[in-house]
């Protein structure tokens, strides 16, 4: 920058003394750490507000409709399924909100490029929300042994609050088809909040820890 000034200056027959040169570089120095500051925030707004999807965008709308009607007999175990759909539905919701990101690879044949009407969307949200709400219920009725760990439901809570608002702002309707009373009760039964930031009800609370004590009182015996 010193030498373009330096440049810039004898081209327009300016004046050019060792002392001015001298003020410039030192503000030029002292400056430095306040602009890789600035640059610094600037770069991490820029990535905050950058959705990039799990899974390589590759796959087309069939694919992904035939790995949701097959992954539950494909994965074994419930916290198995439960990253499985994870990044399905991540994928899904990157091709709604970001399509052009997730349907680099694959244009003209993406997912929704030509789906003015939502209605493709919709279709394919709603069976994300039918896979969601089939393994929340199996997560709810499994043997306590069997069931994913509370760190799991909790990244799967996280994950899917952000899923929603990315939705929110591009269809509510499509949003709201990741929270439902099957959802409720499953993170609550694990002692969370829902989706929507709900607390559970006084009776369900009270239920569960009357079965945590008398869990308690046949191991003590």
């Amino acid at each position: 920058l010193l030498q373009e000034t330096t440049y810039v200056m004898s081209k327009l027959d300016i004046p050019s003394s060792a002392s001015g040169q001298d003020d410039l570089y030192s503000e030029l120095v002292s400056s430095l750490p306040d602009s890789l500051t600035r640059v610094d925030n600037l770069a991490q707004t820029s990535l905050v507000n950058v959705y990039t999807p799990l899974l390589p965008p590759i796959l087309s709308k069939q694919d992904i409709i035939t790995c949701l009607q097959k992954f539950k007999r494909v994965c074994d175990g419930l916290e198995q399924k439960l990253a499985c759909i994870t990044l399905l539905t991540d994928y899904v919701v990157s091709a709604i909100t970001y399509p052009t990101m997730v349907d680099i690879f694959t244009l003209p044949l993406s997912i929704f490029t030509l789906d003015t009407s939502n209605r493709s969307k919709k279709f394919i949200m709603e069976i994300v929300s039918r896979e969601w709400g089939t393994l929340f219920k199996a997560i709810t009725s499994t043997l306590p042994v069997t069931r994913p760990r509370k760190e799991a439901m909790e990244s799967a809570l996280t994950f899917l609050r952000r899923m929603v608002s990315l939705l929110h702002l591009f269809d509510q309707s499509l949003s709201d088809l990741l929270h439902s009373s099957v959802s409720n009760n499953c993170f609550w039964s694990f002692g969370l909040q829902t989706v929507d930031g709900r607390e559970a009800p006084v009776k369900l609370g009270s239920r569960e820890n009357i079965k945590v004590k008398k869990c308690d009182i046949k191991i003590k015996k």
